[in-house]
């Protein structure tokens, strides 16, 4: 053979549709899943672990900012006592009222920040038995209330978005629920190839 025909590659096994891009098999064809269901595939559920601990560490980010804001909450009279500076020289709002409104809006971001800290870590933890799927949609949901925090805001978004990503995808469903009947995390990750 001589021409351009000589410098192309054997015909593949399997024909003309084969896909000259998959991994080569034995018989040459195409390999089915390795892991899963046989239905659906392993789908997200090897995200399942990372979205957890990411959710537990969110959480405990902002725990230490809720800690932080309840100690200048509770900073905030020995900050700004009766009188003063702004009372001499008469400008600025009465202190009583700016030390009310600045403990309140501490509490505030306080607050905030405890309930989505709370409840990030505790989904998170179920999240790594593959327990409780409605909390953990319900952490990622409500854990926007870190918005208070300012700080944590940022991060909550981008792991509400993965996290329901993952947590709404069907094999992550059907893992969760093999985890809500009792089957251990390690068999439901070896099932699922996750």
């Amino acid at each position: 053979m001589s021409g351009p025909a000589a410098d192309l590659p054997p015909p593949l096994p399997g024909g003309q549709a084969a896909n000259p891009y998959a991994a080569p098999t034995a018989s040459g064809a195409a390999r089915a899943a390795p892991h899963g269901d046989g239905t659906a595939g392993p789908g997200l559920v090897r995200h399942v672990m990372p979205v957890a601990i990411l959710m537990i560490v969110q959480g405990s980010l902002e725990l230490v900012m809720t800690v932080m804001f309840v100690a200048l909450t509770v900073a905030v009279p020995f900050m700004f006592p009766e009188g003063g500076m702004a009372r001499e020289l008469g400008a600025g709002p009465p202190p009583a009222m700016f030390r009310s409104w600045m403990m309140a809006i501490y509490g505030v971001m306080g607050a905030g920040g405890l309930i989505a800290g709370v409840l990030h870590v505790t989904a998170g933890i179920f999240g790594l038995r593959f327990r409780r799927r409605r909390l953990g949609v319900v952490a990622l949901i409500v854990g926007m209330a870190s918005a208070t925090t300012i700080y944590c805001f940022p991060t909550a978004v981008g792991l509400a978005i993965y996290g329901m990503i993952t947590y709404f995808n069907p094999a992550v469903v059907a893992a969760f629920a093999l985890g809500d009947a009792g089957v251990p995390a390690a068999d439901i990750r070896g099932r699922f190839g996750g």
